[in-house]
């Protein structure tokens, strides 16, 4: 299961790959750094309630689908407003005609 970036949008394969990708724990460091300065991993974990060990784990998943970025004193923070998510489910014969 794969994930692709296609400009400023995330595409899954599958419901089970988004959400292996992005569980409820793992989504808190996007939503903390809104509306702040850069937080650091300590601090995300912190308000998350995670040890700093996952909270790194989760930090570098996200950092890898773009949804946190790094600054340059090593915190994170959301270059983003919003986020919408969509999903479209098909069946397995796909879409009739």
């Amino acid at each position: 299961m794969q994930t692709r970036r296609q400009g400023e949008q995330l595409n899954f394969e599958t419901p089970a790959a988004f959400f292996s990708r992005l569980s409820d724990k793992r989504w808190a460091p996007v939503g903390a750094p809104q509306g702040q300065d850069d937080l650091g991993v300590c601090e995300l974990g912190r308000r998350a309630g995670r040890d700093v060990k996952r909270m790194h784990e989760d930090v570098q998943s996200l950092l890898e689908l773009g949804l946190v970025e790094r600054t340059a004193p090593g915190g994170v923070v959301r270059p983003y407003t919003e986020v919408h998510i969509d999903m479209q489910l098909l069946s397995p014969q796909g879409v009739a005609a």
